[in-house]
């Protein structure tokens, strides 16, 4: 072999090496593109089918009374059919996300209540902050992920990979922190108390609210009902597992777990329950793919079961961070 040949060989192994880099290093974000929006329409094609105890607010938002204070705001007619919760006190209230913004979600809490509402997110993935914009009080979970993020004179944006703006061509959105929720505080509501919980796994921002007295978890994406996003960017197998172990310590046989998504098993729409046997499931299942014994299926996303509701999307298992 000549030199000019031995070159070119070697150059294009650089360049098979270099795009295969990319692929491994972009994988997330490619496959998080297809199955989010390849063939499948932002919003439904068909009137949503509502489940008992679940009532149209207009054309879009849908609400469910969970008990006399607490409502969870539906969007059944959007793909990811996210839940929003509203959680009312006697003196103020807590909105727990507001959605990907595709209508404004602030008449739908003004009719349900004339306290005063403050404003925080599960995470700050795309769909789940499109309304932050309409709320003068906007609390933020005190995380260094966050913190590191907020101007010296108050305002919050968040990183791209954070919102995963690269998926919908939006904006992250911009707004002042009014307040601060470090992980552990309780927030008193009047005759209401919310305990802060932070909950990584799906995204290193995440968190959950629970109301012990009312045995109430409300989880945000951590767990529900589907497959578990486990291999999109900033997710983390350790924080999931270490997340379980958090929350099979604080929660009872009684707790219901409240998703902030819905998949309707039956076609009707409706707020999803969940419960600690989930969480133990869950354990068990990140505990069985650690030591090898659970297995997955599919090349990428490697799919791993949970139980017969819930799977977990996973990396490839040399790429998994169980740190």
């Amino acid at each position: 072999m000549t030199a000019r040949r031995l070159v070119v060989a070697m150059a294009s192994i650089l360049v098979v090496i270099a795009a295969l880099a990319y692929v491994i290093h972009a994988r997330s974000w490619l496959l998080y593109s297809l199955e989010s929006y390849e063939g499948t329409p932002m919003v439904a094609l068909e009137m949503p089918e509502l489940a008992p105890g679940t009532e149209w607010f207009d054309d879009w938002y849908s609400i469910e009374q969970i008990d006399a204070a607490t409502f969870a705001i539906g969007e059944p007619w959007y793909y990811e059919m996210n839940y929003n919760f509203l959680i009312l006190g006697e003196e103020r209230g807590v909105l727990f996300d507001t959605g990907p913004g595709l209508r404004n979600i602030r008449p739908v809490v003004e009719a349900l209540t004339d306290l005063p509402v403050v404003v925080i997110a599960s995470h700050y993935h795309y769909d789940h902050v499109g309304g932050h914009d309409k709320f003068p009080v906007v609390a933020l979970a005190d995380l260094p992920v966050l913190r590191r993020l907020v101007t010296e004179d108050g305002m919050f944006t968040p990183t791209s990979d954070l919102h995963l703006s690269a998926f919908t061509g939006s904006t992250p959105p911009t707004h002042r922190v009014s307040e601060w929720w470090a992980p552990g505080k309780r927030v008193d509501l009047g005759g209401r108390e919310i305990l802060v919980l932070h909950t990584p796994g799906h995204s290193p921002d995440s968190i959950s609210l629970y109301d012990r007295d009312a045995d109430q978890l409300f989880s945000g994406d951590y767990i529900y009902v589907d497959y578990l996003y486990a291999f999109i960017p900033n997710a983390n197998m350790g924080d999931y597992l270490q997340t379980a172990h958090q929350l099979l310590s604080i929660i009872d046989d009684d707790t219901e777990i409240f998703p902030a998504h819905s998949v309707p098993a039956d076609g009707r729409h409706g707020v999803i329950r969940l419960g600690r046997s989930d969480v133990m499931d869950l354990r068990d299942a990140l505990e069985g793919i650690e030591s090898g014994t659970v297995h997955a299926q599919g090349f990428f996303p490697r799919v791993y079961p949970v139980n017969d509701q819930i799977s977990l999307f996973g990396d490839f298992e040399w790429l998994q961070d169980w740190d």
